[in-house]
């Protein structure tokens, strides 16, 4: 009994524990780097936030692949999707935070040339007005908060 004695005193202290939240301040600018990548079992991304030589994971999300498959390409720009629809949130969240440039990485090369190019010539339609709505997006955040976003080829493992 003096077991779970000691476990439940222990349980007790641990509303004094405490993790400090804070991953960026506004006196400095910060560099946000994302990650995108997919499998065929999910897709997702996470944003990375560097400031004053500290890296900090800001923001993540994964979702499960639909059930109709589609091809390891289209996931990827999927994943891409997503974190640019999490950027609007994100970007004014950190609106009163100077972001000097933002890199996104995937490691499919075509899903890069697709979002380096003004004239993508996929064969899916849907694959098309992703890529549509990604540069609609990468414009929009330009003109609205002023920062930079770049694309990066990291290739897997």
């Amino acid at each position: 009994m003096t077991s779970w004695s000691n476990l439940a005193e222990d349980l007790s202290g641990l509303k004094n524990l405490s993790f400090s939240r804070q991953a960026v301040v506004s006196d400095g600018p910060l560099k946000l780097y994302i990650f995108c990548d997919a499998s065929s079992q999910a897709y997702g991304f996470v944003i990375y936030g560097v400031q004053n030589g500290k890296s900090h994971i800001i923001f993540s999300k994964v979702k499960v692949a639909p059930m109709k498959a589609k091809t390891l390409p289209m996931m990827e720009l999927v994943a891409v999707f997503i974190a640019f629809k999490a950027f609007s949130m994100l970007l004014r969240t950190y609106s009163n935070i100077k972001i000097e440039n933002i890199v996104v990485s995937v490691d499919a090369q075509v899903v890069v040339s697709w979002l380096l190019s003004d004239n993508v010539k996929a064969k899916s339609l849907y694959t098309r007005n992703r890529i549509r709505d990604i540069h609609d997006m990468k414009e929009n955040f330009t003109k609205e908060f002023g920062v930079d976003i770049h694309y990066k080829y990291v290739p897997s493992a």
